[in-house]
This record gives C-alpha cells, sequence and structure tokens, in this order.
C-alpha cells in the first residue's frame, strides 16, 4: 500500500481526513473492547516511561464512551470522505454515522438515557439519506433481500457502511484493497 508522509498532507480538510480515519479506528476498536470486555484501560495518551505501569487500571465502560468512542466518531463523521461503493477498508463518512449511531443507542445498557435522541437524528441521516436517493452519504438498499447476496453484488455491495475485502490462499489470508 502506498503510504503518505505528514507533510504530503497540505490543507486542514486533508490533514483532518486522516486523523478521522484514526480516531474512527480508536472508536471502533474501544467499542469492540468495551462489548467484550466491560471496564478496560483507556489510553489516549503515548505511554511514556514516566507514565509506564505495570498495573493499569480500568476505566468504566459509560466514560469510556463519553471520552473517547462518541467523540471520535462524531469528529469522522465531520471528516471523513463520503466515499464510493467500491471504497473499501478505509472508512466513510457513512460508516462513522452508522457506529456513531449504533454507540450512542449502546450507552442505553449502561443506564444513560442521554444519547438516544442523537442516536435517533443520525440513524434519520442515513435513512433520508437512502430514501432520497444516497446523493448525501452515498446510502443505498437494494430493492429487494435476495440482491443483497447475489454474487454479482458480492465485490461491491452498496449496501454496506464499511467493509473489508478478504481472501484466502493456502497457508495464508490477506486482506486486499
Amino acid at each position: 500500500f502506498p503510504t503518505r508522509r505528514s507533510s504530503d498532507l497540505t490543507t486542514e480538510e486533508e490533514r483532518n481526513a486522516k486523523i478521522a480515519e484514526a480516531r474512527f479506528l480508536r472508536a471502533v476498536y474501544y467499542f469492540n473492547a468495551v462489548e467484550q470486555f466491560g471496564a478496560v484501560t483507556m489510553l489516549t495518551e503515548p505511554i511514556t516511561a514516566e507514565t509506564l505501569t505495570y498495573s493499569p487500571t480500568r476505566t468504566d465502560p459509560m466514560t469510556i464512551y463519553q471520552e473517547v468512542i462518541l467523540p471520535d466518531l462524531r469528529f469522522a463523521s465531520e471528516w471523513l470522505p463520503t466515499g464510493t461503493h467500491a471504497t473499501t477498508t478505509t472508512p466513510t463518512k457513512k460508516a462513522a454515522l452508522g457506529f456513531l449511531a449504533k454507540a450512542c443507542l449502546q450507552t442505553y445498557e449502561y443506564g444513560s438515557t442521554e444519547y438516544l435522541q442523537e442516536a435517533l437524528d443520525t440513524a434519520k441521516k442515513l435513512i433520508t439519506d437512502c430514501e432520497t436517493g444516497g446523493g448525501k452519504y452515498n446510502t443505498y438498499m437494494y430493492p429487494s433481500y435476495s440482491e443483497v447476496f447475489k454474487e454479482s453484488n458480492n465485490w461491491e455491495t452498496k449496501e454496506a457502511l464499511w467493509k473489508h475485502r478478504w481472501y484466502a490462499e493456502i497457508g495464508r489470508a490477506s486482506c486486499r484493497e
């Protein structure tokens, strides 16, 4: 994969788009960790010799949602590109919005109703976009359920909010973009 140096990112929009990718991934990883294990160690700064500890403390899930997951997904939904139906691996605006709606809704499991309206409003953005042709976020739904699983729709499925392409060879699995 070609790599880009930070000096290649000349505009604020380009820099924020790259930061948005990182923040999207961090939010998804923390979401998965919290939902799998509950309270986990929350790290938001690099570990240095001064901050290194061999007994890290766990942070309650709601704090992680409020300080990492939700702010990261809000930032990502603002700065990520829209992408196309062929976009894979790289997160897009509709992926960030979909995860934001899901994360806001999930906070209810931790006793919060504070983010339910945001979950609804965010989900409505995607639904409205889909119903009006997908012009803003590139959302799409196939006309019938059976079309979702057609072989012809497998490589560039239009319904996915975020997707990866994996292939397997004997003795190795890899991701192709």
